[in-house]
């Protein structure tokens, strides 16, 4: 093994000046980087948790507004009635949308991978289950996008599809809904600023 030596040039040279500014150039740009890493990461953490609390507000606010639907009417209401395709223009799907769109799926702690990884195993109806509340999530963002094409169907249109059931349409968002906020309580300080606790 052949070890070389550098010879570095007098404390008084140029050379050595030049050599000295670049060494410390070199570690304030590797010091920048690294903070500047921690820094996201810390961003990325509490927009996270700032995600899960507006998310935990609109799953809230859609279950309040579906709760305000009275079941009875719903039977003999045409998915395309006006008065239908108004409420269901209301319900909100922002930040599921963005969630489910995060750009950073693999990445290790990202608001995804906390929600791919919190396993809730809940029975909503005939052997339907749930192991993560992604899934719950994208169902209610997939059915409110589908009841939004549906309410917005002409009558000639509504004729040739099959029979629409809004009364357990609603029921199923419901109890998608209730599980996902069930869920975002059970992780613990991402919603208790919400709730006042």
């Amino acid at each position: 093994m052949r070890v070389e030596l550098i010879h570095l040039p007098n404390n008084d040279h140029k050379e050595f000046k030049v050599l000295k500014e670049k060494i410390i150039d070199f570690l304030f740009s590797r010091l920048d980087r690294l903070l500047d890493k921690a820094e996201k990461a810390k961003d990325r953490e509490l927009g996270g948790k700032a995600m899960l609390r507006s998310y935990y507000i609109e799953v809230c606010k859609n279950l309040e507004l579906l709760d305000s639907l009275k079941k009875s009417a719903l039977k003999d209401t045409a998915v395309n009635d006006p008065a239908f395709a108004s409420i269901v223009a209301r319900l909100e799907t922002n930040i599921a949308e963005a969630i489910l769109t995060d750009d950073d799926v693999s990445r290790k702690g990202g608001l995804y991978q906390v929600l791919h990884s919190t396993e809730t195993t809940v029975e909503i109806q005939n052997g339907i289950t749930y192991t993560n509340v992604l899934e719950a999530v994208s169902f209610t963002l997939i059915k409110i996008e589908v009841l939004r094409k549906l309410s917005s169907l002409t009558n000639e249109e509504k004729d040739i599809i099959h029979g629409i059931m809004l009364a357990k349409r609603i029921e199923n968002l419901k109890k998608r809904f209730v599980l996902v906020k069930q869920t975002l309580i059970g992780l613990g300080g991402i919603i208790c600023a919400v709730e006042g606790d």
